[in-house]
């Protein structure tokens, strides 16, 4: 099991597979690249500050805190995800 340690992103890719992102730029950052993503790829993700501390990201470009982690994921990926303007992810 891959643990990046707090905070990480949780990306849901398709279901049962999920993309974990370490948070390297900072909670800010990764918490509007989360949300961007979320609207971009219409899909749930998850800003993970600590055991029982998380924001979740709804694809309408809502966001709601939570003490529920995303748990039971089957693959668990590290990346860096950059989203340029224009919409695109890279």
């Amino acid at each position: 099991m891959y643990n990046p340690g707090y905070p990480y992103g949780v990306m849901r890719i398709m279901p049962g597979v999920h993309q974990i992102v370490e948070a390297e730029a900072g909670v800010r950052d990764m918490r509007e690249r989360l949300q961007s993503y979320a609207v971009l790829a219409e899909t749930r993700c998850c800003l993970v500050l600590d055991k029982a501390r998380c924001i979740y990201f709804e694809p309408d470009g809502s966001r709601q805190a939570s003490a529920q982690a995303p748990e039971g994921m089957r693959l668990r990926l590290k990346y860096s995800v950059w989203i340029r303007e224009g919409g695109r992810h890279v």
